[in-house]
């Protein structure tokens, strides 16, 4: 809610900053998954490709 502070509520009508405030968590939201789909690609699919387990001791911080 960083956009929220950084719009002054006098330049702008309040459904135009509440707009912003949703495109700016949807994009983060939109970051988030892709980081997390490829880091399951990287971790999971290419090894496999490779014809060797993953090395589970990555995960150990995870489970």
């Amino acid at each position: 809610m960083l956009i929220d502070f950084a719009i002054k509520p006098s330049s702008m009508n309040n459904t135009a900053r509440k707009f912003l405030c949703n495109l700016a968590y949807a994009f983060s939201q939109i970051f988030l998954i892709r980081h997390l789909l490829s880091g399951i690609v990287f971790y999971y699919i290419r090894p496999v490709f490779k014809n060797h387990e993953p090395d589970m001791s990555k995960y150990k911080y995870f489970i």
